[in-house]
């Protein structure tokens, strides 16, 4: 009987030691997996990478991407200008050219409409009409109209694509271009009439007191040149 109890004790005595054994391996393995996952410290701003002032960036974030000069100053000498731009899609080249070409001309139109809308401005401080709905009419209908009949001198001067896909068009109209805008502008002022309806004798003699040297003259400097 006593060698049967001795037995049972030893049999329990090896399975505790070697539970014991599993146990301590176990808790050796955790805290050697817990030492080799220990987060890294995130980087501190100062550690981030600088942007040089003297380039030109676009994207967001990981997709930030140096880019070319004329997509930050798109300015040429003489003539107007904007950035014209399609994300990429799934679709032809073609088409994010065609759409590019679209967003610039659009952006060029608001750029004209504003000049010509500043030069009815004018017309309100010379004859002293002040603010009045109709010669705000006027005045965006002309502007449109000459706006129309410019963009057709729009083209395109540089294209490029950048990593992420977006295509970036450089739209310009030229010095002949903005010439035919100051035409435009002046034959559509002169033909503006009925529309203004008692204000017709007013809208005449602003045009009077302005020859077509002097309105020349007010369409440069609104152009900056």
């Amino acid at each position: 009987m006593t060698m049967i109890f001795k037995t049972i004790f030893r049999r329990k005595s090896m399975r505790f030691r070697t539970s014991l054994g599993i146990l301590s391996a176990t808790a050796i393995i955790a805290l050697s997996s817990c030492s080799n996952n220990t987060t890294q410290p995130a980087p501190q701003v100062s550690q981030m990478p600088q942007e040089d002032p003297n380039k030109c960036y676009r994207g967001i974030g990981q997709n930030r991407y140096i880019a070319p000069d004329w997509i930050c100053n798109p300015y040429i000498d003489g003539g107007i200008s904007a950035i014209g731009i399609s994300k990429a899609t799934m679709v032809d080249e073609s088409f994010m050219m065609t759409e590019a070409m679209a967003d610039a001309r659009d952006k060029i139109a608001r750029q004209l409409e504003t000049k010509v809308k500043n030069m009815f401005k004018k017309f309100t401080q010379v004859t002293g009409t002040g603010e009045d709905a109709t010669v705000e009419k006027v005045a965006t209908d002309v502007s449109k109209q000459v706006a129309n009949q410019t963009l057709s001198g729009v083209k395109m001067h540089r294209s490029w694509q950048a990593p992420d896909g977006t295509l970036y068009v450089w739209a310009v109209l030229d010095p002949q271009g903005v010439q035919q805008f100051k035409e435009n502008t002046i034959q559509q002022m002169k033909k503006v009439k009925t529309s203004m309806g008692n204000k017709e004798a007013l809208y005449q003699q602003f045009l009077a007191e302005r020859a077509m040297k002097e309105l020349d003259a007010e369409i440069d400097k609104e152009m900056g040149q």
